[in-house]
């Protein structure tokens, strides 16, 4: 895993729909689709162990910093 910055997000492409997982912030990742679309996520779990995903955004909307 890689800290994400601008500046890696950047340089990905996929084929396939993809994660990317950032090492210092739990849970934060960033999903690429093949059209080349790239959205910030993150995973929760509340106290009761339900699990979630959401999207905060799309990179070039905003940076890695506001996500």
């Amino acid at each position: 895993m890689q800290r994400l910055s601008n500046k890696f997000i950047e340089k990905l492409s996929s084929t396939t729909e993809k994660i990317y997982w950032d090492s210092a912030i739990r849970g934060f990742g960033i999903r690429i689709s093949p059209s080349g679309r790239k959205s910030f996520i993150v995973n929760w779990r509340n106290n009761e162990g339900r699990q979630g995903r959401k999207v905060i955004g799309v990179h070039g909307k905003i940076t890695t910093e506001q996500a």
